[in-house]
């Protein structure tokens, strides 16, 4: 671990390592709203040769929201950067700010749940990463009437089962979660206008 991030090394080539980053991310709720792609940003502007290095800018519009009703002024800490660099050719390091340091500026005790849940998914976002498990992602497409009507099966799921299916509670949970942070318009569309959902295997 950095002095201000969280850190893991896989033993996979750099382009690999950025789509388990994105899939893992996108599956703990997140999405990118900055890519800076910093090579290739050095190569043009200075002429300078590095290696692969990319800048994620992750968001959860749920928790960004709850953290800028604390403090408006939070936003100058958002997005929670997570940077994947080649290491070699076969090693790529990947490191996302921690949100306790980065939270932590505003002392503020509202924002510590939140820079806990924020800190929780990103780092199970990186053991999805080293175990690969972004690979065994599925897609599947819905149509806005489908995707309202799995909300609602799975709020309505939450309310009658919590206390007897825990796990399974857990899982839609989170899943429901990942719906609130993209909202019903913002999930990816494909060419027919239907909505696009990343679901773990």
């Amino acid at each position: 671990m950095s002095g201000y991030g969280i850190d893991l090394t896989v033993g996979v080539g750099f382009t690999e390592a950025v789509e388990r980053a994105k899939d893992a991310l996108a599956t703990r709720g997140f999405g990118i709203l900055t890519e800076i792609d910093v090579a290739a940003t050095m190569k043009a502007k200075l002429d300078v040769e590095m290696p692969p290095y990319l800048i994620l800018g992750a968001c959860m519009p749920a928790l960004a929201h709850r953290a800028l009703e604390v403090d408006p002024s939070i936003g100058l800490l958002l997005p929670c950067n997570v940077v994947v660099r080649a290491v070699d050719a076969d090693t790529t390091l990947v490191q996302v700010a921690d949100p306790d340091l980065l939270l932590g500026v505003a002392d503020e005790a509202r924002l510590h749940p939140i820079a806990a849940e924020a800190r929780s998914r990103l780092t199970a976002a990186l053991a999805d990463i080293e175990a690969g498990a972004g690979d065994r992602a599925a897609t599947v497409k819905l149509n806005p009437a489908e995707l309202h009507l799995i909300k609602h099966a799975l709020h309505s799921f939450l309310t009658d089962f919590r206390h007897d299916e825990a796990d399974v509670a857990r899982s839609i949970s989170d899943l429901l979660a990942k719906l609130a942070a993209s909202g019903d318009t913002a999930l990816p569309t494909a060419s027919n206008g239907e909505s696009c959902l990343a679901i773990p295997a």
